[in-house]
């Protein structure tokens, strides 16, 4: 995976995922944390981004999936609660499953496992509800009511 560490320092090359279904979208959160953010992972060597999003979610949920379009390319620097300082550029789609897909339908939360064997949870959020969710990148509590028309580069510095 395309992430490095240097000292208190990380940078990350991720790719997520928009899935919206009924005016609900999926969000996911590492097991022990109480924070959410779209599905996806980081990117390898020699993938595009296109490609590290569909091999994540044919990793974490056993599916293929339709990649629509490019929504945001997000430049995003954050601390994280261990203290270590990120540089995440991240390439976030809007994408769909297959019409007939169970994962349009589960509710409450579905359990999966990273390759590590650490507990991933995805769960259906209603839109107009997403700002009473702990989320990041922030922006998206507001993204998601308003999908851009085209693509947009965000720099976002979060303190």
């Amino acid at each position: 995976m395309i992430s490095y560490n240097l000292g208190t320092d990380t940078f990350n090359y991720r790719t997520a995922a928009v899935f919206i279904n009924e005016n609900k979208v999926l969000l996911h959160r590492f097991e022990g944390k109480d924070y959410w953010v779209l599905p996806g992972g980081r990117a390898e060597m020699h993938e595009s981004s296109a490609e590290s999003l569909t091999r994540e979610m044919m990793e974490e949920l056993g599916t293929d999936i339709h990649i629509k379009r490019l929504l945001w390319i997000n430049e995003y620097f954050f601390t994280h609660e261990n203290g270590q300082n990120f540089h995440e550029i991240a390439f976030i789609y809007l994408a769909d499953f297959d019409r007939n897909s169970e994962l349009y339908n589960f509710t409450g939360e579905l359990e999966r496992k990273e390759l590590d064997g650490t507990g991933l949870f995805f769960k259906w959020f209603s839109i107009s509800e997403i700002d009473k969710q702990k989320l990041f990148p922030e922006f998206l509590k507001k993204g998601l009511r308003n999908l851009p028309s085209e693509l947009k580069h965000l720099i976002i510095k979060e303190q």
